[in-house]
């Protein structure tokens, strides 16, 4: 196997699976005030506010990845062990409450992932865009909403486990992890409630 095929698909997006019928869903949140748009900055968060709360109104297994909310990754202590064990750099867990809202019944320990890591990696080239419009695409004020399957550059990213694409200064929405994070999550079988998806590195 050539150097270059070993580089193909050993990036993974995250996101929440949709296949269990019964995971803890549809939260109502009391986030204190706090700015959800602040986890797309790559800045450490010193003034976390005590208390956030995530009320979960229907399901019944709780996961390890779930959202509290558009912009609130939610995971599990099983999640955070994962990054402890293996000295993952580039991510600070923020405590929240799950509860269930008819007992008011703690779930389980939950933190809030703010992804510290962004690399502006994303390869415009092996990238698959909506349009094949090549001056669209660089007159876009958001270039990443015209993207349908990102690829990255493999020496941008070789170091990293878990990131975020930039762009123009700030955060997109997708969470990046490496083939070995997400074999570390499956052996210690902290992945309920996630979908990975593969992506090419060049």
């Amino acid at each position: 196997m050539s150097e270059k095929e070993q580089r193909r698909a050993i990036f993974y997006t995250v996101s929440m699976a949709d296949s269990d019928p019964k995971a803890l869903m549809a939260p109502e949140e009391d986030t204190k005030g706090f700015d959800e748009y602040r986890f797309y900055k790559g800045e450490w968060i010193e003034d976390w506010p005590e208390g956030i709360t995530f009320s979960f109104t229907r399901g019944e297994h709780a996961e390890d990845f779930t959202l509290g909310g558009l912009h609130w990754v939610l995971v599990s202590e099983r999640v955070r062990q994962v990054f402890v064990q293996h000295h993952i750099e580039g991510v600070q867990f923020l405590p929240v409450k799950v509860i269930r809202k008819k007992t008011g019944k703690e779930v389980g320990t939950y933190w809030a992932l703010n992804i510290i890591r962004h690399a502006e990696a994303l390869d415009w080239t092996h990238t698959l865009w909506t349009t094949s419009d090549v001056q669209e695409i660089e007159k876009h004020p958001y270039p990443e909403l015209l993207i349908l399957r990102p690829a990255l550059q493999w020496e941008k990213v070789k170091d990293s486990d878990i990131f975020r694409l930039r762009f123009r200064g700030e955060g997109d929405a997708c969470i990046f992890i490496s083939a070995r994070l997400k074999q570390w999550l499956e052996e210690a079988g902290a992945t309920s409630g996630f979908s990975f998806f593969p992506i090419p590195a060049y």
